[in-house]
Formats: C-alpha cells, structure tokens, sequence
C-alpha cells in the first residue's frame, strides 16, 4: 500500500473539455436523470463514439472534488481504454455502453475522492468513458488501478471510484 498522494503523482490522470450544443430541450431528463425520456436527436448533429488517439496527463493539485458530481442526461455512452503512461496511444474502443440507465444508476451521485486513502500498487488502463447528449458529451477518465480515481469534465478535483465500478464498466462495456 502506498499514500494517495504517492499514487497520483506516479499514476496520472487526465481532465480534457468536450462541450458542443446539445439538442435537448429539457437537461434534466434521460438516463443518469429522473424524468421522461430523453428527446430524439438529429443524428446528423449526434456524436458519434470515436477515441482520442492518446491521454495527456493534465497536472493538477491532488484534491478531492467539493461535491458529489451532477452528470444530467445522456443518449449515448462509450468507454475507450488507454494503457498507463502520459501519452499512451488507445488499446481499444470505442466499445459502446447500451444499458444507459444500468450506467446511470452507477454513476449516480458519485462522490469526491477520499484522498488519504492507502492505494494498491498494481497498474492498469485508464478508461475514458464518454456520455454524449446529442452534439455535447461529458468525459470521465477513470484509473482502473491505485486508488481509482475518477476525473470529470467541468469539475475540479477528484472522485472516487472502486474496484467494483471499473469491473461493473468493463461488464457494461463487453470488455
């Protein structure tokens, strides 16, 4: 075992923006979301799931998120996976997700990282799991080693997941 703070300097994460317009006329409804369901988009204008060809490592203050995160509607999901390393080309993916609101209910309400946790020294992938809502998408990097902290666009700090959301992910996703 070793400090967080050793495994996030060693293991780095990545924050990358991806904001586009949504087409959606109400934000609060779809899969993550009480409500009816979401609104049909063009799917001339709807993301289609593509991975980026590397993950940078984005440097940052080691710090737990302020709050649980609020990740609204999406239509769509997709998970790319990324060997450990700055810069690490993708293995694999996109591979989509189709049970939306089984990935929904995961993600509820995820919360900030505890980071004085101890982290196992094994190495893994990092996920990239990406939840589009017509043009406008939200992505996760998720370490499925060490600590397993998670990473979401649009917010500070880190949030915590576990062994058990990386293998309910993998399951998602067929992988």
């Amino acid at each position: 075992m070793r400090t967080a703070a050793v495994a996030w300097a060693g293991l780095p994460l990545l924050l990358a923006g991806c904001t586009g317009g949504g087409t959606s006329d109400d934000a609060s409804t779809g899969p993550g979301a009480s409500g009816p369901a979401p609104t049909v988009v063009d799917s001339a204008v709807a993301l289609e799931p593509a991975c980026d060809e590397a993950l940078e490592s984005p440097g940052g203050a080691f710090e737990a998120a302020a709050a649980a995160a609020e990740l609204g509607r999406f239509d769509a999901a997709w998970i790319c996976v990324y060997p450990i390393g700055d810069g690490s080309p993708v293995s694999s993916g996109p591979a989509e997700i189709e049970d939306l609101d089984r990935l929904g209910a995961l993600l509820d309400g995820i919360g900030p990282a505890d980071t004085s946790q101890g982290c196992t020294l094994e190495a893994g992938p990092r996920y990239l799991l990406v939840l589009a809502d017509g043009a406008s998408a939200t992505r996760l990097v998720i370490e499925s080693y060490g600590c397993r902290f998670v990473t979401i666009d649009g917010y500070d700090g880190l949030f915590g997941g576990s062994r058990d959301m990386v293998a309910e992910l993998e399951d998602l996703a067929g992988l």
